[in-house]
């Protein structure tokens, strides 16, 4: 079995520099920064970098945003271009945190079948662009997997995301496939996995539950997992223990979680 290092994404909250020294006190070896879509102009990267150095925590990757307009798939070309400078820009001025993984969501939804296959090129173009600059900050671009009308609902889609450029990787989000089984999917595209969004649901749609509060079989994926070159760490994307009436899940949960996985042992959960 193998071992990986413990990460935590920011599931689209601001986090102060301090903050990253709880992570650290309770063995979270690694973060995601993701914020709100409208929130990145007011991110200060320098002063994150600073917390998280001053905490022993690696900022790994970066959530690039999403929302109606920050849409690699747009259909309105000046709306498409917009959000490539915009991109550009953000990760830019990330750069400074150190960070090799920019995790993007290659559509909006709802996407009309009539325009899928012209979503689907616009994505690819796009995609192919950001990953050209982001090889300029030796970092790359891990496109996620997303449920429902989204691009990349299944790993064909994915293979085809992925086709333009050698620096297109795959961050496997968990509780997204509603199309295909895990262990399909890991096994069509888990050679390309550079990050993981961990995180459990119902297999009806995405929920961002803490492992153990769904139906995931989360033995058979840490097997599936050990298979693949797989060498990134196991991060969390959820900020709630079970839906948006629960408490927050501690960093320390977080952590007891990620070793219960890692030991193929019963899930034992925090009380919800």
């Amino acid at each position: 079995m193998k071992t990986y290092e413990i990460a935590v994404s920011t599931c689209g909250r601001a986090i102060a520099p301090e903050e990253f020294e709880v992570y650290a006190k309770a063995g979270v070896n690694a973060m995601e920064l993701c914020f709100r879509w409208d929130k990145y102009d007011d991110v200060d990267w320098v002063a994150l970098k600073e917390g998280a150095d001053k905490a022993g925590i690696q900022i790994r990757s970066i959530h690039l945003p999403f929302s109606g307009e920050d849409n690699p798939a747009h259909m309105d070309e000046a709306v498409r271009k917009k959000a490539i400078a915009r991109y550009k820009d953000i990760m830019k001025k990330a750069s400074v945190t150190g960070a090799t993984v920019y995790v993007i969501h290659a559509s909006s939804e709802p996407i009309a079948d009539g325009e899928r296959a012209q979503q689907m090129e616009n994505a690819k173009k796009t995609l192919s662009e950001l990953a050209e600059f982001a090889k300029t900050l030796s970092a790359c671009i891990a496109v996620e997997d997303l449920p429902r009308t989204c691009l990349g609902r299944d790993s064909a889609e994915i293979k085809e995301l992925i086709s333009g450029h050698d620096n297109l990787f795959v961050c496997f989000d968990t509780n997204h496939l509603l199309a295909e089984k895990m262990e399909d999917f890991i096994k069509e595209v888990g050679d390309r996995f550079v990050t993981l969004h961990v995180s459990d649901y119902d297999f009806i749609d995405e929920k961002h539950w803490l492992p153990g509060m769904g139906d995931v079989d989360w033995i058979s994926f840490m097997d599936a997992l050990d298979e693949t070159d797989y060498s990134g760490p196991i991060l969390f994307e959820l900020y709630r223990v079970k839906g948006a009436d629960t408490r927050p899940v501690t960093p320390e949960e977080f952590v007891q979680c990620a070793k219960e996985l890692m030991a193929r042992k019963p899930l034992t959960g925090p009380e919800v």
